[in-house]
C-alpha cells in the first residue's frame, strides 16, 4: 500500500512541475517566407550568354595558337597531351562536388 502511495505521489508531482513550468515562449514571430518571383526566359539569356562568352573564348584561345610559332605550338600540344595523361583520369575533388554551384 505504502508503495503505491509514493507512485501515486510521484507522479502528481510531476504533473504538477510539468504544469507549473512555464511553455516556450518566442520574443518574435516568424516571418512568412515571401515567395521569389521568377523572371521569364531566364534560361534562354543565360544559355545565349554562355555560348556567346564561349565562343569568345575559343577565338581568344584560336588566336592564341595561331600566333605562337611552330616550334611552341609542338611543345603546347606536348604539354597538353601530358597534362590530360596525368590529370584527365583523376576524379574531382570533394569540396568542389559538395559546394558545386548549380
Amino acid at each position: 500500500m505504502t508503495n503505491l502511495k509514493s507512485h501515486l505521489y510521484t507522479i502528481i508531482v510531476l504533473l504538477l512541475f510539468c504544469v507549473a513550468t512555464p511553455q516556450l515562449a518566442h520574443a518574435q514571430k516568424k516571418r512568412k517566407k515571401q515567395k521569389k518571383t521568377e523572371q521569364p526566359n531566364t534560361s534562354a539569356k543565360s544559355d545565349s550568354n554562355k555560348a556567346k562568352k564561349r565562343a569568345e573564348y575559343n577565338s581568344g584561345q584560336d588566336k592564341h595558337k595561331s600566333i605562337q610559332d611552330k616550334k611552341t605550338q609542338r611543345r603546347m600540344k606536348k604539354t597538353r597531351k601530358r597534362s590530360m595523361i596525368h590529370a584527365g583520369k583523376k576524379k574531382v575533388p570533394f569540396y568542389k562536388r559538395w559546394f558545386r554551384r548549380n
